[in-house]
């Protein structure tokens, strides 16, 4: 897969130079790579944002590559689910309406949809706090209602960049905790990091440079965000 980017008439900025990627069902990947290597371009491609100048993309059985842009979102909105690092919660809305977003374009009946945004605010722990707005919540807190938001459609796959990006480093153990535990449940998760510590808690490792998979690892000792967790100070034991 190929994607150029086009800059007036004469400059062209090769983004991805023939990535060729599997990503089984069931599979936790992280992606990772230095500033400018292709990471962001190919989490759009393969969230249907956007698409590659040359070669196909297939997602579970539905070549995305040449769809129209009314395809592509609705393949968006039933398929996968993102988590931002900045989180991309609505300020106004409460935890509850932010979750309930994806609705918007969803066939889900409207007498279920605020059942099935608690019933997953309930699975990443918030359920207490469907009430509160984005400046009322801790930085972990934003990130589950944006993973919740992700989950709400029952999608075949999350799309996670730098998910731990913007959150201190016991709220980003909580966060890898969830993400390890929705992949243990089935969840496809792809995880775009710079953080190799971070990268270390997926099954396998794409390295790009210039565009390229550079290199391909399978993680031998993968790291256990549980295990981890119980490794930093307690918080008690910082205040004092």
């Amino acid at each position: 897969m190929f994607k150029t980017y086009f800059l007036g008439k004469d400059v062209q900025v090769p983004a991805l130079r023939g990535v060729s990627l599997t990503v089984q069902r069931g599979a936790f990947t992280a992606i990772m790579g230095p500033s400018g290597s292709g990471k962001s371009t190919l989490m759009n491609i393969i969230g249907c944002l956007d698409q590659p100048t040359k070669g196909t993309i297939t997602i579970e059985g539905i070549e995305t590559s040449r769809m129209s842009r009314s395809d592509l979102a609705y393949v968006r909105n039933k398929k996968i689910g993102f988590v931002f690092q900045t989180f991309n919660l609505l300020a106004r809305a409460h935890a509850l309406s932010n979750v309930m977003l994806p609705f918007v374009y969803s066939d889900c009946p409207k007498a279920k949809r605020r059942e099935r945004a608690m019933d997953v605010l309930e699975s990443v722990g918030l359920a207490d706090r469907w009430s509160h707005k984005p400046n009322e919540l801790s930085g972990g807190q934003r990130q589950r209602v944006a993973i919740a938001r992700a989950l709400v459609n029952d999608p075949a796959i999350i799309l996670a960049d730098e998910p731990t990006g913007n959150i201190d480093s016991r709220s980003g153990l909580e966060i890898m905790i969830l993400l390890q535990a929705l992949n243990r449940e089935g969840m496809t998760i792809l995880l775009v990091t710079h953080d190799r510590f971070v990268a270390e808690h997926a099954e396998r490792i794409i390295n790009l440079l210039d565009g390229k998979i550079s290199r391909i690892e399978e993680v031998k000792e993968r790291k256990d965000a549980r295990e981890e967790l119980k490794k930093l100070p307690k918080e008690e034991e910082i205040t004092q």
